[in-house]
């Protein structure tokens, strides 16, 4: 938690708050929460939350099952866990095969992603999911 006080002027206030910068140590959870609350000393304002995603920081992507895309191509679903949040989302790549899955969403947060494989993809395929530059195994 961090206070600051003082007088000073609007904009000098705004400056500190965009000098803010938020470091984590290595092996630590990728995901930071951070909440703003402004006092005039008598009452505070809503606050404001944003979540951090340090990318250096995610854990490798596991997959447990997928679904089998039709010949004529089509979504499938893609079950694991690490895939991160459902927004914003983190996977920036589900390779299947030697095809690239399209309109790639994270369905359910850090355990499901379905995405749109090309036609032709076909089954029994090697699938590999990308959480930042973190690749699951095949």
């Amino acid at each position: 938690k961090a206070t600051f006080t003082g007088s000073a002027s609007v904009a000098d206030y705004q400056a500190l708050l965009r000098g803010v910068r938020l470091t984590l140590a290595s092996g630590t959870s990728f995901e930071r929460i951070v909440k703003v609350t402004v006092s005039d000393g008598t009452s505070d304002s809503d606050s404001l939350t944003r979540y951090y995603y340090a990318l250096d920081n995610l854990p490798t992507p596991t997959i447990t099952s997928t679904t089998a895309p039709e010949t004529s191509g089509g979504t499938i679903t893609i079950v694991g866990t690490n895939f991160g949040p459902a927004s914003p989302n983190l996977v920036t790549k589900v390779q299947l095969g030697l095809s690239t899955c399209t309109s790639v969403s994270v369905a359910e947060a850090y355990t499901k992603i379905t995405c749109t494989a090309p036609a032709g993809t076909g089954k029994d395929i090697a699938v590999v999911v990308t959480v930042g530059d973190k690749k699951s195994t095949p």
